[in-house]
């Protein structure tokens, strides 16, 4: 782009009721596009997560630097995992029995009902993953064919 087609674009108004959502806006010399609560890039993505705007939390192989395993990220353990969820690193997302902590049914987990099932697919709760026909509602033939 050139320097002299930044002036084509209107610059951001110092108010943001003045603002419109998804126009490009001229700000701080870089186009930035506003959502109703932030600025993104020209590509729809936060600036420092974007990899064609050359965002700072970019690898060089288009990951997050710090999930990169190429690279060795912060949050990589030395297994090449992601080390909240290690078991050989005592990883603190997971629970005694190696199992994530949210989901485990011996713990009691966030994610389990009383019934010892997931939430989301529980029958007796009514889970949101259970459909009118008590199937889970990916599976459900019916509801898959009122839905096209």
């Amino acid at each position: 782009m050139d320097f002299y087609d930044l002036y084509t674009y209107q610059l951001l108004p110092h108010l943001k009721k003045n603002r419109e959502i998804g126009k490009t806006y001229l700000f701080k010399n870089i186009l930035v596009k506003w959502n109703g609560k932030q600025f993104k890039c020209l590509h729809n993505k936060k600036h420092h997560f974007c990899f064609q705007c050359n965002g700072t939390q970019m690898c060089p192989h288009q990951k997050i630097k710090h999930f990169c395993r190429v690279c060795k990220g912060v949050q990589v353990c030395v297994h090449n995992k992601d080390k909240y969820f290690c078991g050989e690193c005592d990883g603190r997302f997971l629970c005694i029995h190696g199992k994530r902590k949210y989901k485990c049914r011996e713990c009691k987990g966030n994610a389990t009902c009383e019934h010892s099932c997931e939430k989301i697919y529980c029958i007796i709760c009514k889970g949101a993953g259970i459909c009118e026909h008590l199937k889970r509602r990916y599976l459900c033939e019916i509801c898959k064919n009122v839905d096209k």
